[in-house]
């Protein structure tokens, strides 16, 4: 049984009561509409509570953008929506914190820091990749750093000697996010999946593994190469068309006949029921064994 403010967030905001009563209650949609926690839209479709607008807050604080609202300011992919705002102000400041805002105390020098318009400043791609990790859960902390990794915007070597150079506070998921990343994962989804299987030991799964075989050429979101277990994220938009549904069917299956298991786990999957993914995951590594002198696909 999940709140159905976190069904929500994995929702990306908003969907239907029938929706929220797959992994929630009725009486637990009450109290969240009662606390304020979720809000009632229309009949039978709910959201988040709107957020203050970061810009506002950062300028009323005289803070700098930082985290979560950082990350999309660089359009770094996040797995989850955030429960607030977040700025970071100076140690000394008297800011205070109010419902939807969460403020970080921290000495930022100018090089962690870009001025956007006058007043308004947002760390740095780097910083906020560091800061993410810091805070967040270990998926949604590596789908940013993938993200930030895949985009350019941050090298893997600066990564690494930023993380290694971390202090204070979530300093070791700093360092365990920067040791993970890899630019090559295909969206904060894939990335929330391949942080399951860190977390939980499972396997060696590789990102964006390519399978060539007469006329076969298929990319595989998360592959175990020696087991052949091939792991795949779907997200809501790609499988909107017939077409997309029957073009996946037909790779399974040619990929079943090559040997490959082929497990598929939706967004609900991963992001509600991590521990159910990992048992499946376990299990399977578990009846899959590898044959001496079997090459790699």
């Amino acid at each position: 049984m999940y709140l159905p403010e976190d069904v929500l967030r994995a929702k990306h905001g908003t969907t239907t009561r029938q929706e929220i009563l797959i992994y929630s209650s009725g009486r637990l949609i009450t109290d969240s509409v009662r606390n304020g926690a979720i809000i009632r839209l229309r009949r039978g479709i709910y959201g988040l509570p709107d957020l203050p607008e970061a810009n506002s807050v950062a300028l009323q604080t005289s803070g700098v953008l930082s985290h979560d609202d950082a990350a999309r300011y660089w359009k770094f992919e996040v797995a989850s929506l955030p429960e607030a705002v977040h700025v970071t102000v100076p140690a000394n400041s008297n800011a205070k914190p109010r419902p939807g805002i969460r403020l970080h105390r921290r000495s930022l020098h100018g090089e962690a820091m870009l001025s956007l318009v006058p007043g308004l400043r947002v760390t740095t791609p780097l910083r906020t990749v560091l800061d993410c990790a810091s805070t967040m859960s270990f998926p949604d902390g590596l789908a940013v750093a993938d993200s930030a990794l895949r985009s350019g915007w941050v090298r893997q070597r600066d990564l690494q000697t930023g993380a290694h150079a971390f202090s204070g506070y979530g300093a070791s998921n700093v360092r365990r996010v920067a040791k993970h990343a890899n630019r090559h994962a295909a969206n904060a989804l894939e990335s929330a999946l391949r942080a399951i299987c860190i977390e939980n030991r499972l396997g060696d799964f590789v990102p964006q593994v390519q399978v060539k075989d007469g006329h076969v050429n298929y990319r595989l979101d998360l592959a175990d190469q020696e087991r052949m277990i091939d792991l795949e994220s779907d997200g809501y938009a790609y499988h909107s068309h017939r077409k997309a549904l029957h073009d996946d069917h037909t790779r399974d299956c040619e990929l079943i006949r090559r040997g490959w298991v082929v497990l598929r786990f939706s967004w609900e999957h991963v992001m509600l029921q991590p521990r159910w993914v990992a048992a499946v995951i376990r299990e399977t590594l578990q009846r899959r064994r590898v044959r001496p002198g079997r090459k790699k696909r």
